[in-house]
């Protein structure tokens, strides 16, 4: 069964069988398939809908054996029992062993891979019946002589358990009950006394030990062995790993605060990041933690998860902690934000889910003492919820670091209202779309685009232009900011390469990205390179374009970006209408590859704005994909 504690059980010449598990019942017990304890069993797969594939190394060569499962009635007491049968018959006989196997049974083939002259031969071939009138392969002179061994030994151990028998001495299953002397289990079960229970099993350990020392020598391995009592699996956890490392990306992807007169958004410095996982012996249960400790003590980051993934839908739970500080323009503030946040997924397949979630928010503006009117002014608080539902579809293959093969697309929405403030809804919607096709072996074309807008009483706006993980970001004061359009939170819209942030703003955005992304050294070089750097070196050519804005379309008057107020003394405001191209674009190369661990990004790019080809920006960071 799954239950048994299994250590000290297997010697150390063990081999591998096969079971029968029933997934549908999901009972704990498993049906053996085959028994032999010279060979190897292994690589099972479905041949049809009563039988199965498998490789086996009997006669000396690893050769394909097919399985067909049937039952039959063995009693009848209350209920019905059946018995398994099993019926083997072999499908091969090669000169060499398959290494692996693969059956595809709608497409009626079978694939294997074997190992010839120092290469890996893949064979693609029809599916066979399962009883090919195959006679069983003749057994090399390997096996032949590892017959006489294995004979010989099951002799010496046959005459040590007569010479036990006759000693009164039997080895017995520890789960075997006596029909003439039992009595029935007691329906409501004891409390169990850990610390007595295990002291007990020492007591018994001790003398089953010191009853071998007095039987004869020889003996003493062979009437060791009992089988250990069945328990129940109880969760216990141990840890997976642990990540210490530099990072400038920031630990929950929240929407900021919005910085109000200073529009400035804040991109973490290059932090120490620690974090640790832990998990049960099935992985059913995860918790993880971790904290990114700033420079100055005061921008840090703290979260704590739990996950359930024991059943279909998976469930996590997560707090989250930040502080940073922040500017209006005119006052220093220390802003808290304390989220946490439940949500659950539940897969339809293998690449397609929806996932949605709900949190609670607390932002907690702090005014620093900066000038007196500020000392006494209350610290403010902002308590949000928000859900959020979305629809993922992830059919990419990785075939390298960066490098990949499929489409990744997620279409989401969320909801946001301040608890304490009347008229606060805020709705956003979105939509990330990849696409990843391979030119010529590892060369791929990579290509992504991006939307979101947010509607509602507040709403959120996105800032345009920079990378992911830029290591020394910049952002732009010269794009002006609509702030009657009542934002409450902010977020960058990347990668628009060329510009710094906020080249183009408003509560809407879309972009698209293309990139040509050459492993050079792979694609050159038909044999395994043991060097990361080189091995992970690429070369990449990109487009950019894009565009934020606000209003119905990018070319609305009513556009940010197309007038400017300037005010002059308490009475004189002046309006300046002007017409710009909202669209912006980038275009250059990149090298990427990775360096003690972390993958570097750098980026040369030119941009493209109201027609004018700007001088070219360099862009260093830590990130993959767009």
């Amino acid at each position: 069964t799954l239950d048994t504690d299994k250590r000290g059980m297997l010697p150390a010449d063990n081999n591998f069988d096969i079971f029968y598990y029933d997934y549908a019942t999901r009972s704990n017990a498993l049906r053996r398939i085959t028994n032999t304890p010279g060979f190897n069993e292994t690589n099972p797969v479905p041949y049809d809908s009563s039988s199965f594939a498998y490789l086996s190394d009997e006669n000396g060569i690893i050769n394909r054996h097919a399985a067909y499962l049937d039952s039959t009635l063995s009693a009848v007491d209350t209920v019905e029992h059946y018995s398994l049968i099993v019926t083997s018959y072999p499908q091969t006989n090669y000169p060499r062993n398959i290494i692996s196997q693969d059956v595809n049974s709608r497409m009626n083939r079978v694939g294997e891979t074997f190992y010839k002259n120092g290469r890996m031969y893949m064979y693609v071939s029809p599916l066979k019946p399962v009883d090919t009138g195959l006679t069983e392969p003749d057994n090399t002179q390997f096996r032949k002589e590892s017959f006489k061994y294995n004979t010989s030994q099951k002799q010496s151990e046959d005459s040590q358990a007569d010479v036990a028998s006759d000693k009164g001495q039997t080895l017995r299953d520890s789960n075997y009950v006596d029909i003439e002397n039992y009595v029935f289990q007691n329906d409501f079960a004891k409390s169990k006394n850990k610390k007595a229970e295990k002291k007990r099993e020492k007591i018994e350990q001790m003398k089953l030990e010191n009853n071998n020392e007095e039987d004869a020598a020889p003996q003493k391995d062979s009437l060791a062995f009992v089988l250990p009592k069945q328990r129940n699996y109880d969760p216990s956890f141990s840890s997976n790993y642990f990540v210490s490392q530099l990072d400038n990306s920031l630990l929950n992807n929240t929407y900021q605060v919005f910085s109000g007169g200073g529009g400035v958004y804040f991109n973490p410095s290059l932090n120490g990041f620690f974090k640790i996982g832990i998990s049960d012996l099935l992985d059913d249960y995860k918790i993880v933690g971790g904290f990114k400790l700033a420079g100055d003590l005061n921008s840090n980051e703290y979260f704590l998860s739990y996950e359930n993934l024991k059943h279909r839908i998976d469930h996590k739970l997560t707090f989250y902690r930040q502080g940073r500080f922040d500017t209006d323009g005119f006052s220093l503030n220390k802003i808290h934000t304390h989220e946490l946040r439940y949500s659950a997924s539940y897969p339809f397949s293998d690449i397609t889910s929806l996932r949605a979630s709900i949190a609670g928010r607390n932002d907690r503006i702090v005014f620093l003492a900066t000038e007196n009117k500020y000392l006494l002014k209350e610290n403010l608080n902002l308590n949000w919820a928000n859900g959020r539902l979305e629809f993922v579809f992830d059919n990419s293959l990785q075939t390298g670091l960066n490098l990949y093969n499929g489409t990744r697309m997620k279409i989401f929405g969320e909801y946001y209202r301040q608890l304490d403030k009347k008229n606060s809804n805020m709705y956003i919607f979105g939509l990330d779309y990849r696409f990843y096709k391979k030119i010529h072996r590892e060369l791929i074309w990579a290509n992504r685009f991006a939307a979101s807008t947010s509607i509602g009483d507040q709403k959120l706006i996105y800032y345009m232009g920079g990378t992911d993980g830029w290591l020394v970001p910049r952002f732009s004061s010269e794009t002006p900011i609509d702030y009657s359009q009542n934002y409450a939170y902010q977020a960058v819209a990347t990668n628009m390469r060329g510009f710094n942030q906020n080249v183009r703003n408003g509560n809407s955005f879309a972009l698209f990205n293309s990139e040509i992304r050459v492993p050079i050294f792979k694609y050159l070089l038909n044999r395994p390179i043991k060097s990361d750097f080189v091995r992970n070196f690429q070369v990449v050519t990109f487009g950019d374009i894009g565009t934020a804005w606000t209003g119905s379309n990018p070319y609305d008057s009513t556009n940010a970006l197309n007038r400017q107020v300037q005010q002059y003394g308490p009475f004189l405001k002046i309006t300046l209408y002007s017409q710009h191209d909202p669209l912006v674009g980038g275009f250059g190369f990149g090298l990427r590859s990775r360096i003690l661990g972390y993958f570097l990004r750098a980026d040369w790019a030119w941009g493209v704005q109201d027609g004018e080809v700007l001088p070219f920006k360099f862009y260093l960071s830590l990130a993959l994909d767009f």
